[in-house]
């Protein structure tokens, strides 16, 4: 899919997971406003073609609670390319309860961080969303 045509209308969204050890054996479960989309192993990459605008991007692991969100503005005929990577966490000490507590400064927890890595057609990406 990733090199098929992008329909008109449409962005894409490139997730490309790390291939790291951490939680190698669990899926990253990737949704687009909160519908699932994609299940990325290790080192894996999955591709979704959105509707252009804003999307919540999240990542989510069944083994640990919690997420990782991002938000993205696509725009028409753009491709965007994300990295999928294991967050390093509190849980190791502090068991499922640290789980739990374990946010970071805008409530993103969860197993794994996703971030905007680039566009790759080309184009410049927007400024990072608040």
């Amino acid at each position: 899919m990733a090199t098929s045509a992008l329909a008109p209308g449409k962005a894409r969204i490139v997730l490309e997971r790390t291939n790291e050890t951490l939680h190698a054996t669990t899926p990253a479960t990737a949704k687009v406003n909160g519908t699932k989309v994609a299940d990325v192993a290790a080192g894996a990459t999955a591709v979704v073609d959105v509707v252009p605008g804003p999307v919540a991007l999240s990542v989510e692991s069944w083994s640990y609670p919690g997420q990782y969100s991002l938000p993205l503005e696509v725009r028409p005929g753009e491709t965007v390319k994300v990295e999928i990577a294991p967050r390093q966490s509190k849980a190791a000490v502090l068991g499922p309860i640290g789980g739990l507590m374990d946010k970071d400064d805008k409530g993103n927890g969860g197993a794994f961080t996703v971030r905007r890595v680039a566009n790759l057609d080309g184009t410049t990406p927007p400024a990072a969303i608040p």
